[in-house]
């Protein structure tokens, strides 16, 4: 999937996402973890070139993002790999 390259790295748009929680925020947010799907579809056994599944994975990204609290001492990669892992294992059992 194409998706524009972050203007922030990864840690700078974390840091403005709490400070601020501005749209560009959370936008750099997103893009800066959105390589974070194709690798949970790889590790799932999964086609990394499937634009739904890879749109699904997004979602759960942003699931992530809006419910990250930095207060808990958790990085957000590690809270949000299970958030979109379910978020993608969920259409496949809302599917069959």
């Amino acid at each position: 999937m194409n998706l524009p390259k972050p203007k922030l790295d990864r840690e700078s748009a974390m840091r403005l996402w709490i400070e601020e929680h501005s749209d560009y925020a959370k936008e750099q947010v997103i893009l800066n973890n959105a390589g974070m799907v194709g690798l949970i579809l790889k590790s799932l056994n999964l086609n990394t070139q499937d634009e739904d599944l890879y749109s699904i994975g997004l979602i759960g990204v942003v699931k992530a993002v809006n419910t990250f609290n930095p207060n808990k001492g958790v990085k957000f990669t590690a809270y949000a790999t299970p958030i979109i892992r379910n978020e993608i294992l969920m259409t496949f059992r809302k599917n069959g």
